[in-house]
C-alpha cells in the first residue's frame, strides 16, 4: 500500500491543468470564486493561471471552491435546467442528510453539464442515451440492486479510470500507465475518505477486461418455473468463523425449490430452448438440527426462519421434513457458477461491482486472490 500522507502531492502546474480542463466544460470562459468571507463569495473571469492558487491543496474549502466555481461557470440557471431536464424536478447536488455527491454533480464535472442520469437509458422517455466519450468511466453498486445498466460511455472511457460508486461513497480505480490491458492487469484503488486515505495497488485477472458489449434494451429477462432441487436462497454459512475473510473456502447453507414451494409459486413453463438452471442432490433427511423450507420462504411473512431441532416434525409449521423440506450444506466449489457470482457478490462489494464492467474479473492484491489467499476483506467502497 501507498501512504499519500508520504507520497509527492501534485504538482501547481498539474493542478491548473486538471481544474482547467474541468471548469472550460462548463464554459468557454469559466469563473473561479474566492471567499470575500465564510458565507459570501466573488468570481473573476481572470485567466486560470493567477487564479490556481486558490486552489491551494492544504485550504480545507478547496473542493468547495471548485464545485462553486462549476457552478458559476455553467451558470445557477443552466443548473437548474439541467437537472429538470433530465428527470422532471430539481434535485440538489449534494444530498442530504449526509452531505454524499449525486450524480448531477458528477456529470457536470465530467460532461460539464448537470444531468442526473447516468443510466444506459433516460429515465423519461425509455430511450437509449446516445454514446458520449467521456475521459473517466463510472462503475456503480445500484447497477446490482437496481438492475439499471451504466451508460455504455461509463463503461468505455478513453482512459482507464473508473468512478466507483458504492452507494454512500465514491473511491478511484485506475491504470497509472496507458499500457493495453492484459489477463493480469495492475490498477490502483484510492479511497480518499480519512482516515484510510492510501492508494492500494491490486491485480484484475480473468479474461473479460476487453470492452463489454452494448448494453441491451431494458428488458427484464422473463423468469421460468424452476426445476425441483435447484437453487433458491443461499441462507448462511455455517463455517464463516474457520474463514473469516476467505469465502470460497467455506461450506453455505442452500435452501432449494421444494414440490411445496413450486405448488404455490406463479411461473410460465420454461421453453425448451432455455437451459433450466442447476440442480443438486437432496441428500439423506438431516439427523441433527434443520431449517423447514417451507417456513424459511415465508420469512419476510412471518418473520420465522424454521430453524428446528432433531424433531422430524416442525415445530412452528406442523410439517415433516418430508412436506416441508430442509436445506443443505454445499462447499463454495460444489455451487455452480450462478451460485458462485452470488457468493462472491455478497461477500465483496468492491468485487460484485467491478463485474458491471469486467465480467468474469478476479482481485489479486499482494499476489492473493480476494476471497480465496487474501487475509483481508480488501478494498472497501
Amino acid at each position: 500500500m501507498i501512504d499519500l500522507k508520504t507520497s509527492p502531492p501534485p504538482t501547481t502546474s498539474q493542478i491548473q491543468t486538471l481544474i482547467s480542463s474541468i471548469l472550460h466544460r462548463c464554459s468557454p470562459t469559466p469563473k473561479i470564486i474566492t471567499f470575500t468571507s465564510p458565507l459570501s463569495y466573488s468570481y473573476t473571469t481572470s485567466p486560470l493561471s493567477s487564479s490556481i492558487p486558490t486552489f491551494d491543496t492544504t485550504d480545507p474549502r478547496g473542493l468547495l471552491i471548485l464545485v462553486l466555481s462549476m457552478i458559476e461557470s455553467r451558470g445557477l440557471e443552466n443548473v437548474r435546467n439541467d437537472i429538470i431536464a433530465d428527470c422532471g424536478q430539481f434535485e440538489p447536488l449534494v444530498k442530504g442528510p449526509f452531505h454524499l455527491c449525486g450524480t448531477e454533480l458528477i456529470n457536470l464535472c465530467v460532461f460539464g453539464r448537470a444531468t442526473s442520469n447516468v443510466g444506459a437509458y433516460h429515465p423519461m422517455t425509455g430511450e437509449k442515451v446516445p454514446f458520449t466519450p467521456t475521459p473517466v468511466g463510472l462503475i456503480s453498486h445500484s447497477e446490482i440492486t437496481t438492475s439499471t445498466p451504466i451508460a455504455d460511455h461509463w463503461k468505455s472511457p478513453s482512459h482507464q479510470v473508473y468512478i466507483v460508486h458504492g452507494d454512500d461513497h465514491f473511491t478511484l480505480l485506475f491504470k497509472s500507465t496507458p499500457s493495453p490491458l492484459t489477463p493480469k492487469t495492475v490498477f490502483y484503488t484510492y479511497n480518499a475518505l480519512p482516515p484510510n486515505r492510501l492508494l492500494l495497488p491490486i491485480i484484475l485477472s480473468g479474461s473479460s477486461l476487453l470492452l463489454p458489449p452494448p448494453t441491451s434494451p431494458p428488458t427484464p429477462p422473463p423468469s421460468y418455473l424452476p426445476p425441483l432441487n435447484s437453487l433458491s436462497s443461499i441462507i448462511l454459512s455455517p463455517t464463516k468463523h474457520l474463514h473469516p475473510f476467505k469465502w470460497r473456502l467455506r461450506t453455505y447453507e442452500l435452501c432449494l425449490h421444494t414440490p411445496l414451494t413450486l405448488k404455490a409459486a406463479s411461473y410460465p413453463p420454461r421453453p425448451s430452448n432455455i437451459p433450466p438452471p442447476t440442480t443438486y442432490p437432496l441428500g439423506p433427511k438431516p439427523t441433527g438440527s434443520w431449517r423447514c423450507v417451507a417456513c424459511y420462504e415465508t420469512r419476510y411473512e412471518t418473520m420465522n426462519f424454521g430453524v428446528n431441532g432433531e424433531s422430524d416434525t416442525c415445530g412452528h409449521c406442523g410439517r415433516t421434513k418430508e412436506e416441508g423440506g430442509w436445506t443443505i450444506v454445499k462447499h463454495y466449489k460444489e455451487l455452480d457458477e450462478s451460485g458462485r457470482r452470488r457468493v462472491d457478490r455478497f461477500e465483496s462489494k468492491f468485487l460484485g461491482v467491478l463485474r458491471t464492467r469486467f465480467h468474469d474479473v478476479d482481485v489479486e492484491i499482494g499476489g492473493e486472490v480476494l476471497g480465496e489467499t487474501h487475509e483481508g476483506k480488501g478494498p472497501v467502497i
